[in-house]
């Protein structure tokens, strides 16, 4: 009976065996993927479960190339700022369109007549076609062999330098002024050297203790100025500081070095750079034996040269694409871009570029769910979702010039920026992948060999970094996971995803899923005041860019320190008393306090009071005294393209009129003609330039108004049609408080009051004996919050947080931005909310903030019984509700709604709306803020 049971056993038993072989392979295929899974979850749902790593956005795919199978994917088709990984779209168009063996080329010609005895009688001229890599080196060779070619020896005329390949826009878009002293954010020139910066050394050897060090400079020239403040002290140690002040040519060195440290290094940027090589140039042509005539100049040109004496070819694109990818060099990614643009397009620009570099990502797939304005993505304007990443890498993976591209990405452990990274795991000498980081953003997308051969392509971008180390660590640990796929364990955590539902999810998800914001995260968070309860959140931790919605911050932390009565005080002095005739033989002094009301017909008021005094002449300077704030005069992050931008204007303790001009512009008499241009007020600090003219009536209005940076020269261009009407532009101007100076001698001299025609304007603190004169006061805090608030002014916000932040700064020093944001960190910890945030303005202007909707509701929540506030906030009409009051920001990329909701059964709600990211029509954002609020009834 056994032998029978044991025989009937034996075929079940087989094909029980047979199956398992079946399915063995498939299912240990499934459960490797399950693990992966399970791996890269519990990988995000530990920043979420961390303080310091909780604000992180995070969007993940992995892709199997071999397999040609999608093996993981969290929020594909939200968009993130890609930073340096934005690099891959320059690299391959650049491979694509040029070719390999794209060569850049530099031409020397000479212009004139050379005689025999080697005088040249005319112009040297030096050519760019927008070589990244041109070197001192290259510029010797190329004066050694025209001295050999031609045999010159002496230069009658002048050196001219032609960068007219390239348009003159010489940064990208939305960069900020606080990058431009450094070599990540050099400008952009056909003609560049040495990629634009100067490398500068300091070294302490053999220098006595307090002499300054020995700086060098490389290469030499006399374009960039040096001033070297630093001294040598005993010991080792180094602190030295190297700055370059916005728009001008001039490096400061600052700081101690001690004598037996080491060298310290920096390479600044410089502006015009094409100047720069034209006055090394000039340096080495002296040197190799040529002489300069005593008038010898350095000049711009736009020529024409059709046999060049001497053209100098750089490396093959493609070993310069190596070291863009390996170093993620900004400078040649955006001189890539512009060349792209130049050999496609015809118009070396980055608008030219970036259309190039469209085309290309229009055959990889990409329809347009991403934003690009720049080559090295310097820019926190571009935005690219992860699942357009991969369909990029997928395609150039299959065309001829990937192995160049492959090549040229960082290796885990090896070289450029992961030289350190995943050392001494399988992931090491495996991993190639080109990263990108800057301030809240770190990237890594590339490509790892499993443990199992096959070949895995990666997308890892995160947005929303308070501390970058937690990002790198999950990029890191992705890495390595990836690189022993499939041979995986089960997770060490278990932490649960946060399903919770709200009383208002039903209502307020269907408007957040909306297809429109595919690309949008939002952060959102609805409490009710009355009953202190969570009606509604999502993503309420995570870092997101805010904009104007941080002004409810200073407005708090001001009357909170300064109180609702606070008034501003405008002060005039003079240094001594005017005689009996009237004549002052002194100076007139002007000092502010940061009023940002102060306005013309102030200042005239102040003169009224001189008059009636009977001061009739003065012969001394006009003095303005900005010492109340320090003298920066723009926060962290503003960006260079918006500085004659009426809403970004300079923030100075001494403004007028909001810190702006208004320039008047109407119609000449005919068209033709140049437009009638005037002044308000009308000062001699400000110098128009008209190229406008007159059109037709009928013909489009072409008029555009700007401001030289650096300067207050204004150039009007382009065309006001005869049947258009008069037009009044405001344009912020440069130095705000030399200004004020300008506005009141202008103010004097229409009153009566002589001013000596030597008598000058300048900047200096009021000296300790003078003797005041008048005084002015703003209208009380409590009603100057209202004009910031519902007119959601910047300058206001900002001149409200350098006052603040004169509380927590040096009197010496005078209020600071920083010094403000520190006192609005302090009012927060005081009231025991939470700070794991980036705040670095008043205004909301910089994208450098990162702030959560919590973090904001919760200030709404502890303020909610202030009158000041509430009633600073401006109103907005929404269908449903009883009284809505909030400020709001719509802009590039950013929507954003803070403040109280009052619904029509009297029930009142704190609200927070941020979103982020690219929309096909960002209007979208400010519907989505509308219908929310309008749930709430």
């Amino acid at each position: 009976m056994r032998t029978t049971i044991r025989s009937a056993l034996i075929p079940l038993i087989m094909l029980s065996l047979v199956f398992q072989l079946l399915i063995g392979p498939s299912f240990a295929k499934a459960q490797a993927n399950d693990l992966l899974e399970d791996n890269l979850n519990q990988l995000l749902l530990q920043l979420e479960h961390n303080e310091n790593s909780k604000g992180i956005q995070a969007g993940v795919v992995v892709y199997n190339l071999t397999k040609d199978k999608l093996l993981y994917s969290h929020n594909p088709e939200k968009t993130f700022i890609p930073a340096s990984t934005l690099k891959l779209f320059v690299a391959s168009t650049a491979l694509d369109t040029l070719k390999p063996g794209y060569q850049f080329k530099t031409q020397m010609d000479i212009k004139g007549k050379l005689t025999k005895d080697g005088t040249l009688h005319g112009d040297l001229i030096v050519k760019g076609y927008g070589d990244p890599s041109l070197s001192k080196s290259d510029l010797q060779q190329m004066i050694q062999q025209l001295k050999k070619r031609t045999g010159i020896k002496k230069i009658q005329g002048d050196i001219l330098v032609d960068e007219s390949y390239f348009d003159n826009v010489r940064l990208g878009k939305a960069w900020m002024w606080d990058d431009e002293p450094w070599y990540y954010s050099a400008q952009i020139s056909a003609l560049s050297l040495n990629e634009n910066v100067v490398d500068l050394t300091v070294m302490a050897k053999d220098n006595q203790i307090g002499a300054n060090p020995d700086v060098s400079v490389s290469p030499m020239n006399d374009y960039v100025k040096i001033e070297n403040d630093v001294k040598v002290v005993e010991g080792s140690k180094n602190d030295v500081s190297f700055n370059r002040p916005r728009t001008e040519n001039f490096i400061t060195i600052k700081g101690t070095i001690g004598k037996d440290s080491k060298p310290e290094e920096e390479s600044m940027t410089m502006e015009d750079p094409a100047l720069f090589a034209g006055n090394v140039v000039k340096q080495l042509i002296q040197k190799n034996g040529i002489s300069l005539s005593g008038k010898s100049t350095v000049k711009k040109t736009a020529a024409t040269i059709q046999k060049p004496d001497v053209t100098h070819y750089s490396k093959p694109l493609s070993e310069l694409i190596t070291h863009l990818n390996k170093e993620s060099d900004n400078f040649y990614a955006e001189m890539f871009l512009k060349t792209v643009g130049k050999v496609v397009n015809k118009d070396g620009s980055f608008d030219a570029g970036v259309q190039a570099v469209s085309k290309l990502l229009k055959k990889a797939g990409l329809e347009g769910d991403y934003r690009q304005v720049d080559g090295s993505g310097l820019s926190r304007l571009n935005f690219i979702p992860p699942d357009s990443m991969l369909t990029f890498l997928r395609y150039i993976k299959g065309q001829s010039y990937w192995p160049i591209i492959e090549s040229s990405l960082p290796i885990a452990g090896v070289d450029g920026t992961l030289e350190n990274r995943m050392e001494n795991t399988p992931a090491a000498n495996n991993l190639h992948a080109k990263t990108g980081s800057m301030s809240g953003v770190n990237n890594m997308v590339g490509l790892v060999r499993a443990a199992n051969g096959d070949q895995l392509a990666f997308v890892i971008l995160m947005n929303g970094i308070y501390k970058s180390k937690y990002a790198r660590d999950f990029q890191d640990n992705v890495g390595v996971l990836l690189a022993n796929y499939p041979n995986l364990q089960t997770p060490e955590t278990n932490y649960e995803p946060n399903k919770q539902t709200y009383p208002l999810s039903d209502k307020i998800d269907p408007i957040l899923n909306d297809n429109h914001l595919k690309g949008v995260t939002a952060g959102v968070v609805i409490q009710s005041m009355d009953k202190n309860k969570t009606l509604y959140a999502r993503n309420r931790d995570k870092l997101l860019t805010p904009g104007s919605v941080v002004k409810i911050w200073p407005t708090i932390a001001g009357l909170n320190y300064l109180g609702p009565n606070f008034r501003y005080g405008t002060d005039l002095y003079v240094s001594k008393k005017p005689n009996r005739g009237g004549v002052l033989h002194g100076d007139l002094i002007l000092k502010g306090s940061g009023d940002p009301s102060l306005t013309t017909e102030d200042l005239e008021n102040l003169v009224k009071t001189l008059k009636q005094k009977g001061i009739k002449q003065i012969k001394g300077d006009i003095i303005v005294d900005e010492s109340d704030f320090d003298t920066q005069h723009y926060p962290l992050g503003w960006t260079w393209d918006h500085e004659d931008d009426p809403d970004f204007p300079q923030i100075s303790a001494l403004s007028v009129n909001h810190g702006t001009v208004a320039v008047n512009i109407t119609p000449g008499k005919r068209a033709g003609k140049p437009p009638v241009i005037s002044l308000e007020p009308r000062t001699d600090d400000v110098r128009i330039v008209n190229k406008a003219k007159t059109g037709a009536s009928g013909d489009k209005e072409t008029l555009n108004v700007e401001r030289v940076r650096g300067e207050n020269t204004i150039v009007i261009s382009g065309q006001l049609p005869l049947n258009k009407k008069n037009k009044k532009v405001r344009v912020s101007i440069e130095d705000p408080a030399l200004y004020a100076g300008y506005v009141l001698k202008s103010r004097l001299k229409e009153a009566g009051i002589h001013v000596h025609p030597h008598s000058k304007i300048r900047t200096d603190p009021v000296p300790e004996n003078a003797i005041k004169e008048d005084s002015l006061h703003s209208e009380p805090l409590a009603e100057l919050i209202k004009t910031m608030n519902k007119e959601n002014d910047n300058f206001y916000a900002e001149m409200l947080t350098k006052t603040i932040g004169k509380f927590q700064e040096d009197g010496a020093k005078g209020g600071s931005t920083n010094g403000g944001v520190g006192m609005i960190y302090d009012w927060l910890e005081n009231h025991h909310l939470n700070t794991t945030f980036d705040l670095y303005d008043g205004s909301g202007v910089t994208r450098y903030n990162q702030i959560s909707a919590s973090h904001l509701n919760a200030t709404l929540a502890a303020i909610k019984d202030n009158h000041d506030f509430y009633h600073s906030l401006p109103d907005l009409h929404v269908d449903g509700a009883r009284k809505v009051k909030g400020i709001t920001e719509n802009i590039e990329s950013i929507g954003s709604w803070t403040g109280y909701v009052t619904g029509k059964s009297g029930e009142q709600y704190a609200v927070t709306i941020l979103m982020n990211g690219w929309a096909r029509n960002e209007a979208v954002m400010e519907d989505i803020e509308k219908k929310i609020l309008a749930e709430l009834e």
